[in-house]
């Protein structure tokens, strides 16, 4: 009996004028191929983090919605 865990990358939002963004995954263990748990998990991102720790999906995304626009005008709400 082997016991296998997954993460798959379920479902990305951005969210609000900052375009927080939001990735589900879910979580699945497996016994002898027979789904036993299933479970969700969210990390959220700002527009001021690092993307290089991101999957390359993600880091696309996230180039793609944080302009240098949203970037400083998340940057200025933090500030403030």
């Amino acid at each position: 009996m082997a016991l296998i865990k997954t993460e798959t990358l379920d479902l990305v939002e951005f969210v609000g004028i900052h375009k927080i963004l939001q990735a589900r995954y879910v979580v699945l263990e497996k016994e002898d191929g027979v789904v036993v748990s299933e479970n969700y998990k969210r990390l959220s991102f700002n527009p001021s983090d690092d993307i290089s720790i991101l999957p390359a999906e993600l880091q696309a995304q996230a180039t793609e919605n944080w302009t240098p626009e949203v970037i400083a005008n998340y940057t200025q709400a933090v500030a403030s």
